[in-house]
């Protein structure tokens, strides 16, 4: 009977214990956790390395993303599009990233705690374009020789990893707050132009022009949670 009444006691303090935490984390709301259909919305400051950073700058990036929170298990599962802005070191002009992803987000949840850690990993296709001239030493094939204008785009995949923190606002929202860092693997440049000299057409894949890199970014934003 005393190892009932003790089973009783502990099942019951750990349920006042878990309503005050969830009071903490949703205010004004009993709720345990997030769940179900979401959507999300952030901006931040990007920039390249390596390779394919060469001579580029950072700059602006959105994204959105639309995700299943699966609830009692602290696990997010979506997709998402982002698109930077980014300029050139030694030229006017914008570069434009543009991303499309699937990813998958694990919370590290402490019902006493306000602050919601996770971790997430991407995966993904991108594609950066510009309408810089193109000629020695950026298209190294063409050294010595004429130079091409029009616009540059070569595509390829990203696999990201990230941390950030989920700050809940309410029952509905939440703040996000975070990095991440991509891997990227581009394919050749694709040339849309003309030579300069001849004005004659420059289409077509630029050989032996693939390059790999990196991306970094630092972002801020909101969750919108669709469930009830």
């Amino acid at each position: 009977m005393g190892a009932r009444r003790l089973i009783t006691l502990t099942l019951a303090a750990g349920i006042c214990l878990t309503s005050t935490a969830q009071a903490q984390r949703f205010p004004g709301s009993e709720d345990k956790t997030h769940s179900g259909f979401g959507l999300g919305l952030t901006a931040g400051y990007s920039f390249l390395g390596g390779e394919v950073g060469d001579s580029i700058s950072g700059g602006l990036r959105l994204a959105g993303t639309a995700f299943y929170d699966f609830g009692k298990t602290p696990f997010q599962l979506g997709v998402g599009g982002a698109y930077s802005w980014m300029g050139f070191d030694y030229a006017d002009g914008t570069l434009g990233k543009l991303s499309l992803f699937g990813f998958g987000t694990w919370k590290f949840v402490d019902l006493e705690s306000t602050m919601v850690p996770y971790a997430s990993l991407r995966l993904g296709w991108t594609q950066l374009s510009d309408d810089q001239p193109c000629g020695f030493p950026r298209c190294p094939v063409f050294e010595g020789g004429p130079g091409i204008e029009g616009t540059r785009t070569r595509s390829g995949f990203e696999v990201g990893a990230g941390l950030g923190v989920e700050l809940p606002l309410s029952r509905k929202f939440a703040a996000d707050v975070g990095g991440g860092f991509d891997w990227l693997f581009l394919g050749d440049y694709q040339l849309d132009g003309t030579f300069v000299e001849d004005g004659t057409p420059a289409t077509g894949p630029l050989p032996d022009s693939s390059q790999q890199g990196s991306a970094f970014t630092l972002y801020a934003g909101l969750q919108y949670f669709i469930s009830p």
